[in-house]
C-alpha cells in the first residue's frame, strides 16, 4: 500500500503556549503519555486527540533550535531501515538517526533533500485510528511547498512510493501525490511562493466556519497571515501563525459532488 502520513507532531519552543492556544482553537483533548519503562525524570508527551482519537502530539524543543516551531508528519512505512537508506542514497539527512519507541514503533526524522521536514514511522503494531479528515480540528490535507517540485517528486516517489496525478488543478503545477489514482491521494505539492523561504510541508485543518476560526485565532493571540480566500473546486482557505510561531492553516472545504 502506498505510505500515507499516519500522525502529526508540533515540534514546539513554547509547548505549553501551544498547547492553550490550539487547544482553545479545535477543541483538542490532550493526554500525557510515557512509554512503558520510561526513566522517571523523561518529561511526559503530550498526545492530542477529538472525542478521545488521537493523532498527534506535542514537543518541546530548545528556544535555540535552529529551525522555528513547526508542524512535522509522520509518514508511515513497512520497513524503517530500508526506507532510510533509500532516502539517504538520495540526499536526504537524519539528524538523530532511528528512534525506538517501546510499544509504539521506530522512526527517523528527517530532513528531505530540498530541506523540508518529515518523519519515516515504522508502526510496532496496527496504527490508531484517527479521526477523519472531514471532522473539524482534524488535520484535512497536507501540502509540501517546494524550491524544486521534480526532485521533489523523484525523491518521495523513490522513498515511499508516492504516485503522482496533475487533479483538477495540473494547469497550475499543483500534483496531488498517494496511489496515482482519483480517491487515493495523500495530499498535494506545488513550486512554493517566492514569499515563502524555504522548502516545507504544511498542514490544513479542517473547519465547518472558517469565518468563525478566523476570528478566534486573533482572539487567543494568533495572527492570520492570509485572510479568507476561495480555491474553485477546494473551498475557503486562512493562513495563519499561532503565538509560538508555528504556521498552519484552516480549510473550510467545498461540499463533495
Amino acid at each position: 500500500m502506498t505510505a500515507r502520513f499516519v500522525w502529526w507532531d508540533l515540534n514546539s519552543k513554547e509547548a505549553d503556549r501551544a498547547k492553550d492556544f490550539y487547544r482553545a482553537l479545535f477543541g483538542w483533548t490532550l493526554q500525557s503519555w510515557r512509554p512503558e519503562g520510561a526513566p522517571a525524570g523523561m518529561p511526559a508527551y503530550e498526545m492530542i486527540g477529538i472525542d478521545g482519537r488521537f493523532f498527534g502530539g506535542i514537543n518541546q524543543i530548545p528556544k535555540d533550535a535552529p529551525a522555528p516551531s513547526h508542524w512535522m508528519g509522520h509518514i508511515g512505512v513497512t520497513d524503517l531501515d530500508a526506507a532510510m537508506k533509500r532516502a539517504a542514497a538520495a540526499g536526504a539527512t537524519f539528524p538523530m538517526g532511528a528512534m525506538e519507541i517501546p510499544t509504539v514503533g521506530r522512526m527517523g526524522m528527517m530532513i528531505d533533500p530540498q530541506g523540508a521536514v518529515a518523519s519515516l514511522f515504522q508502526p510496532a503494531g496496527e496504527l490508531p485510528s484517527v479521526p477523519g479528515a472531514d471532522v473539524p480540528g482534524m488535520v484535512g490535507w497536507n501540502e509540501l511547498l517546494t524550491g524544486d517540485p521534480a526532485a521533489s517528486r523523484s525523491f518521495y516517489s523513490d522513498v515511499v512510493g508516492w504516485r503522482w496525478r496533475g487533479g483538477p488543478f495540473a494547469g497550475m503545477g499543483y500534483e496531488l501525490f498517494g496511489t496515482g489514482e482519483e480517491g487515493g491521494d495523500a495530499g498535494g505539492m506545488m513550486k512554493k511562493p517566492d514569499e515563502v523561504p524555504v522548502t516545507a510541508w504544511f498542514l490544513y485543518f479542517t473547519s465547518t466556519d472558517l469565518d468563525a476560526t478566523v476570528k478566534r485565532i486573533g482572539e487567543l493571540g494568533g495572527t492570520v497571515t492570509s485572510p479568507p480566500f476561495a480555491v474553485e473546486q477546494v473551498g475557503r482557505l486562512a493562513i495563519a501563525m499561532a503565538p509560538d510561531g508555528s504556521m498552519f492553516a484552516v480549510a473550510q472545504w467545498a461540499p463533495k459532488p
